[in-house]
């Protein structure tokens, strides 16, 4: 599943299709589908690195303001503005506007929860929300908040958390998809085939060991045959 509406609908029928389908658990999908409940929930259990954020843009301090649909994906919606120009709207949540650099951690646990595979890369290039261009770093500061996320959450199987820093260098969390990145192929070029191992792993028990991950510069780059 790679679209939000399907991973919904499935989740409702949990203990019926989780045999069948690899499915996050329906609070986590419940908490992760809505930005505004994300940010609420890691607010009480990881307020560090939450972002300033309100259903209103008047009760935040930053000067920039990025609104966001509360549920979409894609880019869809978002826009940033200065705090004067932008007026409250029902369905969307608003969050100051980080600086900073922006992250991509491609992640798959296995059914308890517990992180396999952590691949944070820094989105260098987007297109449609899209990474075109990134950089593979084992960012240490990354893994780490990256693991207190999965303590405080059940994940079970693949996600992707995105980071934004602050002007101090602070990673503030944006979002968590609960499906494999749209820059996944990147991953995979670096040396981590997510779908293979994920697949390895829930169908033979076969755990991802011995991989090296290749810390670079990736670019997308689409070819047309005729």
């Amino acid at each position: 599943m790679t679209v939000d509406e399907e991973i919904e609908v499935l989740s409702k029928y949990y203990n019926k299709y989780k045999k069948h389908f690899i499915l996050h658990p329906p609070d986590t999908v419940d908490i992760c589908l809505d930005k505004y409940k994300t940010y609420k929930y890691f607010s009480n259990k990881l307020p560090e690195i939450v972002p300033e954020f309100s259903l209103d843009p008047g009760d935040l301090k930053s000067e920039i303001i990025f609104k966001k649909p509360r549920r979409g994906r894609g880019s869809r919606g978002i826009e940033a503005k200065r705090k004067n120009e932008i007026k409250k709207e029902e369905g969307f949540v608003y969050i100051e506007y980080l600086h900073g650099k922006e992250w991509t951690v491609d992640i798959i646990t296995d059914k308890e929860g517990n992180p396999m595979v952590i691949v944070p890369r820094i989105r260098l290039k987007t297109r449609g929300g899209v990474s075109v261009v990134s950089k593979v770093e084992l960012n240490e500061k990354i893994i780490s908040l990256s693991k207190k996320i999965l303590e405080n959450l059940l994940f079970t199987g693949p996600l992707n958390i995105q980071f934004k820093e602050n002007n101090r260098g602070e990673p503030k969390v944006q979002e968590i998809n609960l499906r494999f990145s749209g820059g996944m192929d990147i991953t995979i070029a670096a040396g981590i085939n997510l779908p293979k191992m994920l697949v390895e792993y829930w169908l033979f028990n076969k755990r991802p060991n011995n991989y090296k991950i290749s810390e670079r510069v990736y670019y997308k780059i689409w070819e047309v045959y005729y």
